[in-house]
């Protein structure tokens, strides 16, 4: 059975699937979206980008056989007001594609996430660096840098944790 931690964002949504018992990573993604494409520089909306990210990861959940859960990071909209609506929009759209699907879903919060990895206030260096050593070279070696997904990698992955963790202690 697997568990997909999912760490959304308009620019770079990190997926992480593991096995459930063994805890073993079975595959990563980060899912990219551009707010221009092209010479012409043509933009795209919000909308468009979470449709996008939407299609993709719906595609990877038909992909994987026996999902037990997905796990999705809860919103901190007191952060950055500009970006607050469009990360409720994905967030929305997100757990609604859980629900049309009937896939399990358990919303994480962002503080459990980084007291799961190191302490309820940790920095996504101390997120990253708390990652099984495997797992940091796997997103390493992938080319992930901290610019193109690989701190949201680190939550994705600590997110599919946390969760499993929660099914564990009940």
């Amino acid at each position: 059975m697997s568990i997909i931690g999912i760490d959304q964002s308009i620019t770079h949504t990190a997926v992480v699937i593991l096995d459930k018992k063994t805890l073993k990573m079975k595959s990563f993604k980060v899912i990219k979206t551009k707010n221009r494409e092209g010479k012409d520089g043509k933009e795209f909306s919000y909308t468009q980008r979470i449709i996008s990210i939407r299609d993709i990861l719906k595609n990877i959940m038909k992909d994987e056989e026996n999902i037990k859960l997905c796990a999705i990071e809860g919103l901190s909209l007191n952060k950055n007001s500009k970006t607050a609506r469009p990360l409720a929009g994905l967030f929305y759209t997100l757990t609604s594609l859980f629900y049309d699907s009937e896939t399990p879903y358990s919303v994480i919060p962002p503080a459990s996430v980084k007291k799961t990895a190191h302490s309820g206030n940790a920095s996504k260096e101390q997120v990253f660096a708390a990652l099984p050593e495997e797992i940091s070279e796997a997103f390493i070696e992938a080319g992930y840098k901290k610019t193109t997904g690989l701190f949201d990698l680190s939550d994705a992955y600590f997110i599919a944790i946390t969760a499993i963790n929660k099914i564990r202690n009940n």
